[in-house]
């Protein structure tokens, strides 16, 4: 297409978007939308993957003709496997091209997809479990997977019992072919998948998303995000997930555009990763959580980036959690003189129950910045999206909040999804609630308020935590820490979230003691809690205060309050008896030989669980010391620097001990990857690493 045809259509769009016209008026389904594309546009690139998270790496190429035609062929195969319309399927894939293809297979198929992340090690037992609640919850015909996950599940039928019990179709052999039929497009209404939102505790919920709320939603991300026909998208968001799959994968097949991605696992092993591809892709549009835009920052540090030009980015949103304007400030000073523009910045909010997108703005003149009346700055979310409406709900009283007066944030629009599988209380709680006359309300569960037309998001009713992006369900760090020493008031703990050094939400705990506790006891309480509850629950604590009996703030029926034990501990209106804080401090030297590195690492992974080194144990998994993905890759990191070892990610797939790592490390040569046997029929394939962490976008 010549300049000028592309400023041409380029124009039209954003006219479209102006006079809120549909750049789609005869597409009312995801398979007539990727049907039109095809037709129209077949040879344009419409996927790519970085394989091995490189720019310099082998890239597998789709074209919009490819991923139909690959479509098409997974429909055709499901109905002659016996999978008929309105079926579900977990789909259980690493990161890569044929997952993309099986979800539209399905969707030609009129069968339900389940997306789900693969159980893996070192978290196999809590992966099976996982998919094991999501297959009871939706009674799956099916689970779709590659041949090397399923033939490890057969191999380990006799230790994982429910894993073998599902029905596993590899899908990795199915032939694309030009002859398939042209599947006949479901109804608008009809279900397009299940979206999971399962955290720490209780029963997974499946979101049940229809064809029509997914294209009102891709529509309005198209208007605010001013998203072009054509446009180059880049993404390392686990496809799994809402925003991965809905806001890069299914927004450029919207807008006919290309998306370069990479897995979550490239990115947290390297973060600039994400920055190098939308430099050489010439991405127009990427985003991810505010944790994200930390970690770039920090990685930067002394890291070579002449040749990253970040002029094309022009829409960087950013969601998940809580937006902080310290952490985008920061970003925009370290990148500014490579190219990024400030006003590409643009915070969003929004959840699986809507279907992804609720509200959103470029920061054009800057982060938005507010406070209620007394409470701390807070960064505006942008407007509601076009055909939505937010209400801020006195839930007591079930009337609209005035502007700046904070309470829960209800939405109401095409975009909100039909309720949860199988599940009619939680649909009753949630799903359509009736506010001033009207009905068809849905209670987020998200607190906030509205001013001069913008979101601020303040916090979460439920006092869910949000950790790397990554539920964390406060109940759970309040049961380890009371289970953690006989000295803990049982019923007497509350775990809240605290700003983290590093933009994202951090675990603040505060526990009453008993009074016959001695103060010459209370340090080695507080390392044995913080250690308990950061091996538990792989969150850290980065501040724990013990408190005397009855400190706490309850309800009158007894429960703890959590966001007002915060806010009175902020405020100085309760005096804790000892207050611990997470030490920092690095190890600054190591040999190559195992014990010296086996010290380092001891040293590293008690700076992060808080306690002494000699507490640490050398020979249990790291996962079950509180290890998330990006606490592993900031090791491996740290061993790099340590000894001049690289040591591949895939390592961490192995479950390892710090004595297992050390060993490993100290008998590769310098600056090259140890070499990996060949996996065996009993070992889990490496599929992805922790994406536990990315619960719940």
């Amino acid at each position: 297409m010549s300049d000028a045809r592309a400023n041409f259509v380029r124009d039209i769009f954003l006219y479209a978007c102006r006079t809120r016209v549909d750049i789609m008026p005869f597409v009312s389904t995801l398979v007539d939308l990727l049907n039109r594309q095809s037709a129209d546009v077949p040879d344009r690139p419409a996927l790519r993957f970085l394989e091995r998270g490189e720019v310099t790496g082998p890239i597998a190429t789709w074209t919009y003709a490819d991923l139909t035609m690959c479509a098409r062929a997974i429909a055709r195969w499901l109905r002659s496997q016996g999978v008929q319309p309105g079926d579900r399927v977990i789909l259980l894939y690493p990161t890569g091209l044929e997952f993309i293809a099986v979800f539209f297979g399905c969707l030609m198929a009129r069968v339900v997809a389940v997306p789900a992340w693969p159980p893996e090690p070192p978290r196999m037992a809590r992966g099976v479990a996982a998919v094991e609640a999501i297959a009871r919850d939706c009674a799956p015909t099916a689970v779709l997977t590659t041949s090397a996950f399923a033939g490890f599940a057969a191999a380990m039928a006799e230790q994982l019992p429910g894993l073998a019990a599902l029905r596993l179709l590899p899908t990795d052999a199915v032939a694309a072919t030009t002859d398939d039929v042209l599947p006949v497009s479901p109804d608008p209404t009809a279900l397009a998948f299940l979206q999971y939102t399962s955290g720490s505790t209780g029963s997974p919920k499946g979101v049940r998303v229809t064809h029509a709320n997914l294209l009102a939603n891709q529509q309005m991300i198209g208007q605010a995000m001013r998203i072009a026909p054509g446009a180059e998208v880049m993404g390392w968001l686990p496809l799994y997930h809402d925003m991965g799959l809905i806001g890069n994968v299914i927004q450029t097949i919207y807008v006919g555009g290309s998306l370069t991605f990479i897995s979550p696992m490239h990115f947290i092993e390297r973060p600039l990763r994400w920055l190098e591809a939308i430099s050489r892709f010439r991405a127009y549009v990427s985003g991810a959580p505010n944790f994200a835009y930390a970690l770039c920052t920090r990685k930067a540090a002394g890291a070579d980036l002449s040749a990253l030009d970040l002029s094309s980015w022009k829409t960087a949103f950013v969601g998940a959690e809580p937006v902080r304007s310290d952490t985008l400030s920061a970003f925009v000073d370290r990148f500014a003189p490579h190219g990024f523009d400030r006003r590409a910045l643009m915070p969003t909010y929004g959840l699986a129950e809507a279907t992804l997108f609720v509200s959103g703005a470029h920061a054009v003149d800057g982060l938005v910045v507010t406070t209620t009346a007394d409470g701390p700055p807070v960064v505006g979310c942008g407007p509601a999206a076009e055909g939505v409406e937010i209400a801020i709900v006195d839930v007591e009283r079930r009337v609209r909040q005035p502007e700046r007066v904070e309470g829960e944030i209800w939405v109401r629009g095409p975009i909100v999804t039909a309720g949860y599988w199988g599940d009619p209380r939680q649909n009753q709680e949630e799903f359509g609630q009736r506010l001033e006359d009207r009905d068809g309300w849905l209670r987020t569960g998200d607190l906030g308020f509205l001013a001069q037309g913008q979101l601020y998001v303040t916090g979460r009713a439920k006092d869910v935590l949000i950790i790397r992006g990554r539920n964390v369900y406060p109940q759970d760090l309040e049961q380890v820490a009371e289970r953690a020493s006989p000295a803990v008031r049982p019923g007497c703990a509350a775990a809240f979230a605290i700003p983290g050094e590093d933009g994202t939400e951090a675990v603040g705990l505060a526990v009453e003691v008993r009074q016959d506790v001695d103060d010459a006891a209370l340090p080695a309480l507080a390392e044995a809690i913080a250690a308990a509850v950061s091996g538990a629950s792989l969150a850290s604590v980065s501040r724990l205060l013990l408190l005397r009996p009855h400190s706490l703030p309850k309800t009158s029926s007894g429960k703890v309050r959590r966001q007002p034990t915060r806010h009175a501990l902020d405020q100085g209106e309760i005096a804790p008896r000892y207050q611990w804080t997470r030490p920092t401090g690095r190890p600054t030297a190591a040999g190559t030989d195992t014990h010296a590195l086996c010290t380092a690492l001891r040293a590293a992974v008690a700076e992060r669980l808080g306690c002494a080194p000699a507490a640490v144990p050398l020979d249990q998994p790291l996962d079950e010391l509180g290890f998330d993905s990006v606490a592993s890759m900031e090791l491996l990191e740290q061993v790099r620097v340590l000894v001049g070892v690289h040591v591949p990610a895939e390592l961490m797939a192995e479950a390892p001990t710090l004595r297992w790592l050390a060993d490993a490390v100290g008998g590769a040569p310098p600056e090259a990857p140890p070499v990996r046997s060949t996996t065996p029929a009993t070992k889990a394939p490496a599929l992805l690493l922790d994406p536990s962490w990315m619960d719940d976008f």
